[in-house]
């Protein structure tokens, strides 16, 4: 049934077959394979196959015939819930016949649709009983802290960088020194990555993204790019963080005026924004998850009143992006822009932009560099503004190099991880922690419902000072915001983890009871 299914999802003639699995070297359990509805618009570089990362060559195991490898790499497909999950798309390389390999022809690899490789309902049978699975336990490994007895709940301040973004990391650093030492060729595979595992995590064409150093220079393109004029309206909330503010308020030179919705018990209500829109207002922005509240805003139903009033929609991700699911297509965002380093675990000094065609093509660019052009490394003594239509124009000279290799590795984790996956993983951590602080006389600043959170939960406690800092002796590292404990587990984090953070608050229980 699921060759059918996924057969009616692919373009006409595609010769591909699909493979529901984590990276190879995983434990795969058993179970039914997922049924296939439809495929996320994406594109393999080798094919115009829907695809989300490089492909790369693996051999299917226990396999000792001839054609055994394979070429894989990934998509997103629907799995029936209206939730998109990742997996592989697996392409057999297309063997000649033995009479035809005595002739000299050479056998390949390839993922074309038209007609080579092995067709998908010759090769059904790959896909029975096996699919994505899910377990933090099979992360807890690739981060080094862990053995050293540190427990990390604070990804809303920074993540620990993992094993694999440590060796990325660490190879272009020795590339540098005394290998290659011009890294240019490797780095540009390593954006064409990054680029294509952010636009998997928030459902755009990689053309639509461009690196900048972070959330506030992102924030700054659009806040400088607009054509203003006296009167223009700007609406934020009151629980923003600085980042999502002060780019904004910086136009008030230009008669720009700014609104602030008043929040509620830490949320913020798409009716209250849509009571506050005005004539004037141009632009609403707002972060996906706040900072202190953890409230998670219904992007979607924002995108709509945004679009039903011609208002551009703009949204800092830095604290949803990673741990919750985020698609500008659905949710009708003009604009988003996160840093690296919090939930999308890579390098400080390193984000990026989306911003839609259309709205593009009504920014001015206030910066601009020569890799801002078309074809930058071609005529150098033709001096000119001829900017890419891509948004890496946006990218005005040498990058953070380093910083997109590691974000391209730790996004690729993600990914292979599956967002949906990790928001389930953490919104059950987040939701035990709820459930401790009610019987325990902690307060709880964050929504209760499931739907309103994503990683963060933060506690009121008349000694949260005190918990702060027994907390830190005890390498149980959380933050300490506006008087309050901020918790913030990500995927990899455990029901231990969790253990370890009750024992040491519930020596404060009583005091607050």
């Amino acid at each position: 049934m699921i060759a059918e299914n996924v057969l009616r999802s692919l373009p006409s003639g595609a010769a591909t077959a699909m493979l529901w699995r984590p990276n190879t070297g995983m434990t795969l359990p058993s179970g039914p394979a997922m049924t296939v509805e439809s495929f996320m618009f994406r594109t393999c570089t080798r094919c115009s196959y829907p695809s989300m990362s490089v492909a790369q060559p693996v051999r299917k195991s226990g396999s000792r015939k001839r054609g055994s490898s394979v070429f894989i790499h990934t998509l997103q497909y629907n799995d029936g819930t209206g939730r998109y999950r990742e997996g592989r798309c697996v392409v057999v390389p297309n063997i000649p016949a033995r009479k035809e390999r005595r002739k000299g022809k050479n056998r390949r690899l390839s993922c074309l649709n038209d007609g080579e490789g092995v067709s998908i309902l010759e090769r059904k049978e790959w896909m029975m009983d096996e699919y994505v699975s899910y377990s933090p336990e099979q992360y807890r490994s690739l981060f080094p802290h862990i053995q050293t007895g540190k427990i990390w709940l604070n990804h809303a301040a920074i993540s620990p960088l993992s094993k694999r973004v440590h060796a990325v990391v660490e190879k272009h650093l020795q590339n540098r020194s005394f290998g290659d030492i011009d890294v240019y060729p490797s780095v540009l595979d390593s954006c064409e990555r990054a680029k294509r595992n952010l636009g998997a995590l928030i459902n755009a064409a990689p053309e639509r993204i461009g690196f900048v150093p972070n959330t506030s220079e992102g924030l700054n393109i659009l806040a400088n790019g607009l054509d203003w004029k006296s009167g223009d309206r700007i609406l934020l909330n009151d629980i923003e963080f600085p980042t999502n503010v002060v780019p904004f308020l910086n136009l008030k030179r230009f008669g720009v005026e700014v609104d602030f919705v008043k929040s509620r018990n830490g949320e913020v209500l798409t009716d209250d924004l849509a009571a506050a829109l005005t004539p004037r207002t141009r632009l609403l922005s707002i972060s996906s998850v706040q900072f202190l509240s953890g409230y998670r805003a219904d992007l979607a139903d924002v995108g709509a009143l945004c679009r039903s009033k011609d208002v551009l929609f703009c949204v800092d991700a830095i604290q949803g992006l990673g741990v919750s699911p985020h698609d500008v297509q659905a949710m009708q965002i003009d604009f988003l822009t996160a840093g690296g380093n919090k939930w999308l675990m890579g390098l400080m000094g390193l984000g990026f932009v989306f911003v839609t065609e259309e709205l593009q093509a009504r920014l001015t660019q206030r910066h601009a560099g020569w890799t801002s052009n078309r074809n930058f490394f071609g005529d150098f003594f033709t001096y000119r503004i001829d900017l890419d239509e891509t948004a890496r124009r946006y990218e005005n000279g040498t990058q953070n190099y380093v910083g997109i290799a590691a974000l391209a590795e730790s996004t690729a984790t993600l990914l292979e991880a599956g967002v949906d996956a990790i928001r389930d993983h953490v919104l059950e951590l987040t939701g035990r922690v709820i459930a401790f602080a009610d019987e325990n006389g902690f307060g709880v600043v964050t929504p209760r419902d499931p739907a309103k959170r994503a990683g963060i939960v933060t506690l009121t406690h008349p000694k949260a000072s005190e918990i702060f800092a027994e907390l830190t002796e005890q390498r149980i590292v959380v933050s300490l915001r506006e008087g309050m404990l901020r918790i913030a587990p990500h995927f990899y984090s455990s029901d231990e983890d969790l253990h370890a953070l009750f024992g040491m608050l519930r020596l404060y229980a009583a005091e607050n009871a």
